[in-house]
């Protein structure tokens, strides 16, 4: 389209230009047409070499003016060129130098005007206004990329620097954050999308600000936080929540040099390396300098993604990607032997309650006998340090799944009583907020589709942690333990499922169905599943809790079974998963596990 101007235009300044040189309304000849034309069709395709028609006319810079005088000024010597060609007209010598000025004021207008109405045409489509909360460079990079799409259109800076109020930066003014409310209402008549581009901000403050804008009506979406920028995600990745958004409390902060100084130069294996807890110990871990990661799981497409995810990281870590099960002692025995592994993580599990209320007998496999197989290979290998992964749900468990990790505890503990150089301990967490167990993918997609949003009881209550807090937990705990012990994080009070998901909804701009009963997203409640609780524990005994190095860490040692009990325990299992009978894994974990 913009060719097609061009090409009017070039005829159209010509005529004009004559006009203006011979101080009368030209009458085209037969032969200034010719010129007219030739020199028009040559024009634009110049203009087509040059490359002025690969930049969006609506996202233009200044740097435009000075293409659009490079393309006048050759098509002013296309012009003297056509003209020496001698098609019968002689055109005075003056006459390009007026035609240049004319058509590079043809092309000026006719693109400020497109670029004018620009923002009216894509108003009418599915553009959304946005406001991009911070005018660093950050909020720069992104305005940038959004001007790539039509999908969101930029209208305006906001930022707290008050050096920035009432500039421009790339064309787009910057106001205060106390002008989002009134630039709502003389622009948008209405809410507005506002886009948080300030990577650096702690978790408090960005809680701070997405309360104080969804308060207000208005739907927020962020860029990724500093940390998964340098985990190389891109600027433009915007999510409708953060994890740590919906956290109440302050995220606790890791001690670096506690868990550098454990794995700095180390061979370690991370079993279940692909899954939510395990892929993010991974990109933690080759954060502080060890030496080699072994990353162990029986997902292929997992263990792929983390194993890319951990290669696109520039560092001197060597990282190897194993295929297979922990139930294979031979590959096991072989990793651990092969490699001279000094730390285990143990985070291969099955841990979703309904899936393993339903499947009893795989939940044991995994749980229990895998557990019991690394946890032998580890200690037969002289591993310094294990560490095992567990849950709130195995204090006191009411279903499969927390009494299969409650007795995977239980052999760990016995592991620790036996002669031996390795140290085994156990890290105990809450819910883990954004992981593949959570509840909170699960309400975000049902908020996508507009709802219901299911919940299983009214007064239902979880502790939360985010995935870095849980993966940072489970590394300094490894640091910490001395053996036996079993390591948990101060996770403040519990949260209502009901206002978890009440904050998820006013985060991605909507808001829950009143009693009057109007348009917005429901809440319905299905009853507790078999084996919930309404509430979780996180210790067994709290009076034999203590302190640790790090004021939000604690550590306890609970009751110990004899080895005569887990290793008739351990045999019972084996017989009821190889024989298949859900009875016995049943009954077995009834007997072992209170």
């Amino acid at each position: 389209m913009v060719g097609s101007v061009d090409l009017v235009s070039s005829m159209l300044a010509l005529w004009l230009a004559l006009s203006l040189r011979l101080s009368t309304v030209d009458q085209p000849t037969y032969d200034e047409l010719q010129i007219f034309c030739g020199v028009a069709c040559l024009t634009v395709i110049t203009n087509l070499c040059i490359g002025l028609y690969r930049a969006m006319v609506r996202r233009a810079g200044d740097a435009l003016q000075f293409r659009l005088l490079r393309a006048a000024v050759l098509s002013g010597l296309i012009v003297v060129g056509v003209d020496y060609l001698d098609y019968g007209a002689d055109l005075p010598r003056s006459t390009f130098v007026i035609y240049t000025f004319i058509y590079f004021a043809f092309m000026t207008v006719t693109r400020t005007i497109w670029k004018a109405i620009s923002p009216i045409i894509e108003s009418n489509t599915n553009t959304t206004n946005v406001i991009i909360y911070g005018a660093g460079v950050a909020g720069q990079q992104l305005l940038e990329v959004l001007r790539q799409n039509n999908r969101y259109r930029p209208v305006a800076f906001v930022d707290n620097a008050k050096a920035l109020h009432g500039i421009e930066i790339s064309g787009l003014r910057v106001f205060t954050p106390k002008d989002i409310n009134k630039l709502a209402l003389t622009e948008f008549e209405g809410p507005i999308q506002v886009l948080l581009a300030i990577p650096s901000a702690t978790s408090e403050k960005r809680r701070s600000l997405i309360a104080e804008l969804t308060e207000a009506g208005h739907q927020v979406k962020s860029i990724p936080g500093m940390d998964e920028l340098i985990m190389g995600k891109s600027i433009g990745q915007l999510t409708d929540v953060q994890p740590n958004d919906v956290l109440s409390r302050q995220s606790v902060a890791p001690d670096f040099d506690l868990m550098r100084n454990f794995v700095e130069g180390k061979t370690l294996l991370i079993t279940g390396a692909g899954g939510s807890i395990g892929s993010e110990i991974c990109r933690q871990l080759i954060q502080l300098a060890p030496k080699r990661l072994i990353l162990l799981d029986n997902s292929e497409p997992a263990l792929y993604d983390i194993d890319q995810s951990l290669n696109y990281i520039q560092t001197a870590v060597e990282i190897e990607a194993v295929l297979g099960s922990v139930l294979d002692k031979s590959l096991v025995n072989e990793l651990l032997s092969a490699h001279t592994i000094d730390v285990v993580f143990h985070a291969a599990a099955y841990k979703h309650v309904p899936i393993v209320e339903a499947n009893p007998i795989e939940g044991a496999r995994v749980n229990i006998l895998g557990t019991h197989t690394v946890a032998t290979a580890a200690q037969n290998s002289g591993v310094s340090n294990f560490v095992l992964v567990s849950t709130d749900k195995a204090v006191r468990p009411t279903n499969i799944m927390g009494a299969t990790k409650r007795a995977a505890e239980t052999i760990i503990q016995n592991f620790q009583s036996q002669p031996g150089n390795t140290v085994f301990s156990m890290v105990r967490f809450g819910n883990v907020i954004g992981s593949s167990g959570s509840v909170v993918p699960k309400f975000l997609s049902q908020i996508e589709k507009g709802g219901p949003i299911t919940i299983t009881h009214p007064e239902i209550t979880r502790y939360f942690m985010t995935i870095p807090e849980a993966s940072q937990l489970v590394i300094q705990t490894g640091a910490m333990a001395q053996g036996g012990e079993v390591f948990l994080l101060d996770m403040g009070e519990p949260v209502k499922i009901i206002d978890l998901a009440t904050k998820l909804v006013e985060l991605s701009g909507s808001y829950i169905t009143n009693k009057d009963g109007e348009n917005g997203i429901k809440i319905e409640y299905t009853g507790l599943r078999p084996g919930e609780k309404l509430f979780e524990e996180l210790l067994i005994d709290e009076e034999n809790s203590s302190t640790t190095t790090h004021s939000k860490i604690y550590k306890a040692r609970e009751p110990q079974l004899q080895s005569e009990k887990i290793d008739s325990f351990i045999k019972k299992i084996l017989e009821a998963c190889e024989s298949r009978s859900i009875f016995l894994v049943t009954t077995s974990l009834r007997s072992h596990v209170p």
